[in-house]
């Protein structure tokens, strides 16, 4: 490719994210826009849920699996247990025993 630049992150524009922690109070976000200022390619990060929360970002930072994941993942949140009275379970500290708790 002589004469032609090389794009750096070509599909960046449109593309889907997960936060591995919340931002701004959400985890999806969605690019919305690209700034090239060499050496660096910077994505306009948008929420999904609430169009008003945007920020810029290094688009190198993307590539940090322990900070963003591609696409939109699925959050698991923990769900209360349900416990019948009466019934035995191991405490989270592991040694002892709940025996009468009520349902949550």
């Amino acid at each position: 490719m002589k004469g032609k630049q090389q794009l750096f992150f070509p599909h960046l524009v449109g593309s889907k994210w997960t936060a591995a922690k919340s931002i701004q109070g959400w985890r999806h976000y969605q690019v919305h826009g690209r700034a090239d200022r060499k050496p660096f390619t910077f994505a306009l990060m948008r929420s999904v849920v609430d169009e008003k929360v945007q920020f810029w970002v290094n688009a190198r930072v993307l590539k940090d699996r322990s900070q963003w994941e591609p696409g939109w993942k699925e959050i698991v949140q923990v769900e209360p247990c349900r416990i019948i009275e009466g019934e035995q379970v191991e405490a989270l500290d592991g040694h002892s025993t709940i025996q009468s708790v009520i349902e949550v």
